[in-house]
């Protein structure tokens, strides 16, 4: 029922005006791979034997707080079909709270991203940017959750994150600046947390005696 809320067509229907063609996001122009992870018990390990685990409340933060590492050992293989994300995927909450939007900073690379968020791999880097842009505005949100399935706990899947509805400017420049915009703000926010991560590691050699 919630696909057929008139308010999604009003969205295509305002954006499909200011475009110069309206396609989706499975489309292989915009994306090599929209990847649903499966359903899997985890094995935890300490740092030194895991990667990062971030669960869907940990995707909005910049330096999430590292509480489980998913084993190398057990699930290696699952990692790195399913769970691992790099620079600029798009990642998309999945179930519970649909439709929070996140581009993948650099100090992720290789980390795990739980079964419950939709890792949406762009097909390139001229346009990554500019689909975390849409995917992030109140129009594209509308279309996402249009999406939603589920008696008891709302979900969507890679099917249906292939299937929202994405504009192409008319205007081929003002496209290519919105992406070169987001790409340069992920960029800083990278840059930010490694001074954040200097100025914290300064702190605890002050504090501990070492300067």
């Amino acid at each position: 029922g919630s696909y057929h809320i008139p308010e999604g067509e009003e969205v295509i229907n305002v954006i499909s005006k200011n475009a110069a063609e309206v396609t989706t996001l499975g489309d292989p122009r915009l994306s090599k791979k929209i990847i649903l992870a499966g359903v899997f018990k985890r094995t935890y390990v300490d740092k030194q034997n895991g990667v990062p685990f971030l669960g869907g409340r940990d995707i909005m933060q910049l330096n999430p707080s590292i509480e489980k590492y998913l084993s190398i050992a057990v699930h290696k293989e699952r990692i790195e079909k399913e769970l691992e994300v790099f620079n600029n995927y798009i990642l998309v909450t999945d179930r519970g709270t649909i439709g929070k939007i996140q581009i993948v900073p650099k100090h992720w690379n290789g980390w795990a991203v739980s079964q419950n968020v939709i890792k949406v791999v762009p097909a390139s880097i001229d346009i990554s940017g500019y689909l975390y842009a849409y995917m992030a505005t109140d129009f594209a949100n509308v279309l996402i959750k249009r999406e939603t399935y589920g008696s008891v706990v709302d979900m969507i899947d890679n099917n249906n994150v292939a299937s929202i509805v994405v504009p192409l400017l008319k205007d081929k420049s003002v496209q290519q600046k919105i992406n070169d915009l987001v790409l340069e703000a992920n960029e800083l926010r990278y840059q930010a947390y490694l001074k954040e991560q200097e100025a914290i590691n300064k702190m605890n050699e002050i504090i501990s005696g070492k300067i």
